[in-house]
């Protein structure tokens, strides 16, 4: 009998680390905000905000329209235009409180879906091998509708290590907000995998799985790596992290931190905070920290 168990205990391994595993890896559900009504207590809509918006074309390298709203600053003119981008399983609609905050502090705010997530094209996440270059076809729609403004980037999560990558390769980008992100894409698969399998962490699985997952989307894993990236970003970072994120720990914050080649950085910690509740635990001093950050370098 613990034969057989065992048999259908490799057997079930085998089936969720090639046939379960990579797909899960690249493709996040998509958030329908009218099915997930939940997910949104305030709306979803910019109208529920009463924000004034357009959406601007934006087509990536290899073709896939990104979803978006450029939410416009409230005041008479506009002290710049913040990106802000959400992390793997999220959508655009997860910012417009911020966005609201943002454009009555007088910027403009241009959310996005990012691709293969809510209402943007194409299949698959990879992480940062393409949406890096999708973060440059946003900075270059953004211009095209204003070719004055100032832009920075504010992301969280799989977005922060987006922008990180994003950053060392577009100076058009003049500052970034970094929340909760991972210093190599291989790691964090493990530590999920760990975290998954109640502490057993089985690297050789989470390889195979992520190894599969990248051929399946057709870019390579070992590339993605954001603590590189950050040796070749120079403009100001502003990095922040929950000393409670079970998800994405503090440490690699604070690898990500000590690798930056920027020389006007600041690593901020939010007491108590997980991976997703910075602003909730933070509160107005955390948002009024990111912000004085933010006017300081427009």
């Amino acid at each position: 009998m613990f034969v057989i168990l065992f048999f259908l205990a490799m057997m079930l391994g085998v089936i969720i680390v090639e046939f379960i595993a990579p797909y899960a890896v690249v493709m996040p559900p998509k958030i329908d905000v009218v099915k997930n009504k939940d997910r949104f207590p305030y709306g979803a809509f910019p109208a529920d905000y009463t924000l004034q918006t357009v959406a601007l074309d934006i087509v990536t390298k290899d073709s896939f329209v990104l979803a978006n709203y450029l939410a416009l600053s409230t005041q008479d003119t506009s002290k710049g235009t913040i990106i802000m981008l959400h992390g793997i399983g999220g959508c655009k609609e997860d910012y417009l409180g911020i966005a609201k905050s943002l454009t009555d502090s007088g910027y403009n705010c241009l959310i996005y879906d990012a691709r293969a997530h809510g209402q943007s094209g194409g299949e698959y996440c990879t992480f940062g091998y393409h949406e890096k270059e999708d973060v440059q076809a946003v900075v270059s729609a953004i211009l095209a509708y204003d070719s004055e403004t100032s832009i920075g980037i504010w992301a969280s999560s799989m977005g922060g290590a987006v922008a990180l990558q994003a950053l060392a390769i577009e100076p058009r980008l003049k500052f970034g907000v970094i929340e909760s992100t991972f210093t190599e894409l291989s790691e964090i698969v493990y530590q999920y995998q760990k975290r998954y399998c109640f502490g057993i962490g089985l690297r050789f699985a989470s390889n195979r799985s992520l190894t599969l997952a990248g051929r399946m989307a057709e870019f390579d894993p070992d590339q993605i790596q954001p603590i590189k990236a950050c040796a070749n970003i120079k403009q100001p970072i502003l990095m922040n992290h929950g000393d409670a994120d079970q998800h994405i720990s503090i440490a690699y914050g604070k690898q990500l931190f000590e690798a930056l080649g920027s020389e006007d950085k600041t690593f901020y910690t939010v007491k108590g905070a997980g991976h997703t509740n910075l602003y909730t635990i933070g509160g107005a001093a955390y948002y009024k920290h990111t912000l004085n950050f933010i006017a300081a370098h427009f």
